[in-house]
């Protein structure tokens, strides 16, 4: 007997710590008794098992995922013979963080300040980062620090000068908004 050919995955479609995809199977005259699902851990290519879904099913919804991260799917379909070929690794990408909350500066003196911010819900720590540009006012100057924790402290600032700041994060090169 032969395993099932491979599913083919359609209609990928994310939220911020969600995705959803659908699969079609051509497999005649081969019929599946059942769907394997398989998933990465939005870190690396390496896909697990996550779930096994019945043969009527063509729709998977996977829930609690970081925001800003990339996942690989793949689906495969089982008979008695056991699981054909898998999809091809099919990626979706969660929507970006949000913006950073509660920024503040906590200390002041008068060449430097301490900025401190509460970090984006469901927000990767191994990884990711902040961005945070500082621009002088006075005179356009713009620079940019990194920083993988939720705080900053700014050294060398110029007395009785307006900076204006943005706090970016960034969770493995996808860019937050």
């Amino acid at each position: 007997g032969n395993t099932p050919c491979a599913p083919t995955i359609i209609a990928p479609n994310s939220t911020q710590f969600e995705i959803q995809f659908s699969w079609k199977s051509d497999c005649s005259p081969f019929v599946q008794h059942s769907f394997n699902i398989y998933i990465n851990d939005g870190r690396d290519g390496h896909v697990q098992l996550l779930a096994v879904v019945p043969s009527n099913t063509t729709t998977y919804h996977v829930t609690s995922l970081y925001a800003g991260l990339i996942y690989q799917v793949q689906v495969g379909a089982v008979n008695e013979y056991g699981e054909g070929d898998r999809s091809a690794k099919t990626s979706i990408a969660t929507k970006n963080p949000n913006a950073p909350s509660s920024a503040n500066i906590t200390e002041m003196t008068s060449t430097s300040l301490t900025l401190t911010w509460s970090p984006p819900i469901n927000f990767v720590v191994n990884g990711s980062f902040y961005s945070v540009e500082i621009q002088d006012v006075h005179n356009g100057n713009i620079f940019f620090q990194n920083t993988t924790i939720p705080s900053m402290l700014l050294l060398h600032l110029r007395p009785q000068t307006l900076y204006m700041y943005k706090i970016t994060p960034y969770a493995h090169l996808n860019k937050g908004e």
